[in-house]
């Protein structure tokens, strides 16, 4: 078994290497680096010079970069998909009231028409004014 200090010494002899701290007891190494200078397979290599083999999984700081950023991407699209459907239900649950109303000013009136008359015929209870439903279901 090597020694702690010539672990240490041997990567930290590693160019970009700027800090390295061995854990015997824990069988941890802990190394900050610059990247772009040097990897974590220089790092193992140097290692393996001591004696000693180096698990490598999840050691690569971009790695777990890209995996944290594709997490947050599909939970974004999660969070888009649920609005844009929450924003569906809405739009077409308004047409009665707007159909209510007249409104009949707007660009999308004529491609809108045969929307309402659907829409009546499958939940007129949203085309009922609050008057009918109370007229309706008093005694």
């Amino acid at each position: 078994m090597p020694s702690v200090e010539r672990l240490e010494s041997a990567v930290r002899a590693l160019p970009g290497v700027k800090e390295v701290t061995a854990n015997r007891a824990a069988e941890q190494l802990r190394v900050v680096f610059v990247p772009g200078v040097t990897g974590a397979h220089e790092i193992s290599d140097a290692v393996a010079g001591t004696g000693l083999k180096l698990d490598l999984s999840g050691a690569d700081p971009l790695e777990r970069e890209r995996t944290a950023e594709a997490r947050e991407i599909r939970a974004l699209t999660r969070r888009v998909a649920v609005a844009g459907a929450a924003a569906m239900v809405a739009m077409v649950l308004s047409l009665p009231l707007m159909h209510a109303e007249g409104g009949q000013g707007d660009l999308l009136s004529p491609a809108m028409m045969p929307l309402p008359s659907a829409l009546r015929g499958t939940l007129p209870a949203l085309y009922e004014s609050t008057s009918q439903r109370s007229a309706t279901s008093c005694c």
